[in-house]
């Protein structure tokens, strides 16, 4: 086999006669963990594999794609800078008869496992205690089905589409002695742009029109257009005005979509309403067609609407099942009626965490797989970008938290380390947020 490199929150155990929870409770995984080397639970090495050549040095958490028996792709995970594990594989069928092979035990002692390998559902013999479920062959969860809820490694990437002109753009402040914290939006991935000044550090949720205008919120004022000369423009946000949320987008046509908070509705152009009761909703995204992205306040679901505010689908269908936890807030990237939003996810006893991405189309409202990108424990929230191509951008703190950094998952070669705040100056004093926009700005 070719080896292929790669490139919140409720806890999903499910049991026997218990409703399926949403992954998306309110609040928020941790940007930190405790350093946990385990890539299996205790008696499982992962199975034999075949690794690649691998690089000397790596970013813990990351990881690239080994050669399993049975012509499937594992992961080999980093552990430390200059340490590999090995070649983690889907494990063969176990005895569904045998002791427990989750992880952890507790003090509840050996537990007799349900399920076929092969997916199938069969009765659950008494005295199955659940734990989280696991990659180990084993019915852990005891819903009598063995490594379900996406526990094992999935190196695959697809449903992708060209990168085009898509980038990343990151905002942040620049801390100034003898005048106030200036804000500033720039371009890291690909390549690196000049920085675009916005303001003193009283501004916030940069976002770029289809024309590549850069438009950001006042904390407690209008949104605005800037200008390379001048005063920024005013753009009029009838009927709630300077108490629009800075939550908004635009369509093909440069429309811009926003919400108010003073009636809770989304609305587009010069006040047109789209969605009344909005629950604080957040416009992630607009398609070409003014289609929305929005994530509501109340569920912490994605979900997909048409022009008229209805709604076409909705994240937790796809997720529902999925073992571990998933932040509330995803990026997101647009290309054309595709919608490319990036999930968080924390799970296998939280010693892993991965950016999942789905490809969501504003036609057939279809919520599409496009990979399972591991990223470090320290990633952090509301900062990783998927983008069309598959590769995922994040932001995250080295291992003993001292300095940051900027790390590119493309979907093939290892991942990369984009730059390094101990290394170059241009790093802002204060990161504020990651974003796809367009690869150059409108002057």
């Amino acid at each position: 086999m070719i080896f292929k490199f790669p490139a919140v929150l409720c806890l999903a155990v499910v049991c026997a006669g218990c409703p399926k929870s949403s992954p998306f409770p309110e609040g928020e995984p941790d940007d930190m963990y405790p350093a946990d080397s385990r890539i299996a639970p205790p008696g499982f090495d992962g199975g034999p594999g075949e690794p690649p050549s691998l690089p000397a040095e790596c970013i813990a958490g990351t990881a690239v794609p080994c050669d399993c028996p049975g012509m499937v792709d594992g992961y080999i995970y980093c552990i430390e800078h200059d340490e590999w594990g090995s070649c983690e594989c889907p494990p063969p069928p176990a005895d569904p008869m045998a002791p427990d092979g989750g992880f952890p035990h507790g003090d509840a002692g050996p537990m007799a496992d349900g399920g076929t390998a092969d997916g199938s559902i069969v009765p659950i013999p008494d005295g199955c205690v659940p734990d989280p479920e696991w990659c180990d062959g084993r019915d852990n969860d005891c819903d009598g089905v063995i490594d379900n809820g996406h526990v094992c490694p999935d190196p695959s990437v697809r449903h992708t589409l060209p990168l085009g002109d898509t980038a990343v753009w990151v905002s942040g402040t620049v801390s100034r002695a003898d005048r106030c914290d200036l804000m500033e939006v720039q371009r890291i991935w690909p390549g690196m742009s000049g920085a675009i000044d916005i303001g003193c550090g009283d501004e916030y949720s940069p976002t770029f029109n289809r024309r590549g205008e850069l438009h950001y919120k006042e904390t407690r004022g209008e949104i605005l257009l800037h200008r390379a000369v001048g005063d920024p423009l005013v753009v009029e946000t009838p009927p709630c005005f300077r108490t629009a949320y800075g939550w908004f987008g635009f369509d093909a046509t440069n429309t811009l979509h926003f919400a108010c908070r003073s009636d809770d509705t989304i609305r587009r152009g010069a006040g047109e309403r789209i969605l009344n009761d909005a629950n604080r909703a957040r416009i992630l995204a607009v398609l070409d067609s003014g289609r929305l992205i929005i994530g509501r306040g109340d569920a912490g679901e994605v979900l997909l609407l048409d022009t008229d505010g209805s709604e076409l689908s909705r994240s937790g269908t796809s997720l529902a099942g999925w073992e571990g936890t998933f932040g509330i807030r995803p990026s997101v990237a647009v290309v054309g009626e595709s919608a490319f939003v990036g999930f968080v996810r924390i799970y296998r006893d939280r010693s892993r965490k991965e950016v999942v991405v789905f490809r969501v189309d504003g036609e057939s409202a279809m919520w599409r797989l496009v990979r399972r990108a591991p990223v470090e424990r320290s990633a952090a929230r509301f900062r990783a970008v998927p983008l069309p191509d598959g590769t995922v951008v994040y932001m995250a703190l080295n291992g003993d938290g001292t300095y940051r950094r900027v790390v590119a998952v493309p979907p093939a070669g290892p991942p990369q380390l984009v730059m390094e705040e101990r290394h170059d100056v241009r790093f802002p004093t204060s990161w504020v947020e990651a974003f796809a926009g367009p690869l150059v700005a409108a002057p």
